[in-house]
């Protein structure tokens, strides 16, 4: 069992961004809270996913090892979030690795400040 660490054809590692729900309702409240957001479009995403520390850190942190390969099509996008930052005050706080220590604690049964929706874990 390995981790892939995929990077572009050019040899960038794959940028992604998702976007954690509690960042989603944060820029949710901020639209309908603010002034600035009547009559505006914006994107709203999360932080930047970047594999090439993503990987490596999971690699370290589970002792799983890793192999590396370039897979086309190109798979490396970032949003462009100034507009919702400027206009709104908008700022993901959960990263990768918030979000990871946040799935740990609820797959290990510890009382968190989120409620769990999805698929359920058996015991850690």
């Amino acid at each position: 069992e390995k981790l892939l660490l995929s990077r572009n054809p050019d040899g960038r590692p794959h940028h992604q961004q998702f976007c954690d729900v509690r960042d989603i309702v944060q820029g949710l409240v901020l639209g309908l809270e603010k002034e600035a957001a009547v009559g505006q479009e914006f994107t709203l995403a999360g932080a930047i996913f970047d594999w090439g520390q993503i990987v490596p850190d999971l690699s370290q942190r589970y002792g799983v090892p890793y192999v590396e390969a370039r897979i086309p099509p190109p798979n490396h996008f970032e949003f462009d979030l100034t507009k919702i930052k400027t206009h709104l005050g908008y700022e993901p706080q959960h990263d990768f690795h918030n979000i990871l220590e946040t799935a740990e604690a609820i797959r290990r049964g510890d009382d968190m400040d989120i409620i769990p929706t999805g698929v359920r874990w058996g015991a850690a």
